[in-house]
């Protein structure tokens, strides 16, 4: 049985929403972290480029969905995105690992 929503534009379309809507999150998490008395002496200055990443492997989620449901168009669209999102980050902070 095939998966209703085994296409390409669909995949693309959530590998370009996860690491958004992820990086805003993770960045609400550690103000809030930052924000807590308790923890307050604790250093949470994650830099960009990490963020980013984390961002990026975020759709790792919709991949291993996509993986039960056995929808490869979605699973190309996916990966495809996420490659373009590895790309520019290599771009941007590529030159201070070289």
């Amino acid at each position: 049985m095939r998966y209703q929503h085994d296409k390409f534009w669909i995949g693309g379309l959530i590998g370009l929403v996860i690491p958004f809507v992820g990086y805003a999150i993770i960045l609400i998490i550690l103000e809030q972290l930052s924000g807590i008395d308790s923890l307050s002496n604790l250093n949470f200055d994650f830099r960009t480029r990490t963020l980013g990443l984390l961002a990026i492997a975020l759709n790792i989620i919709p991949i291993r969905f996509f993986t039960k449901k056995r929808a490869n168009e979605g699973i190309r669209g996916i990966v495809v995105i996420s490659m373009i999102y590895a790309a520019a980050w290599l771009f941007q902070f590529g030159s201070k690992f070289l």
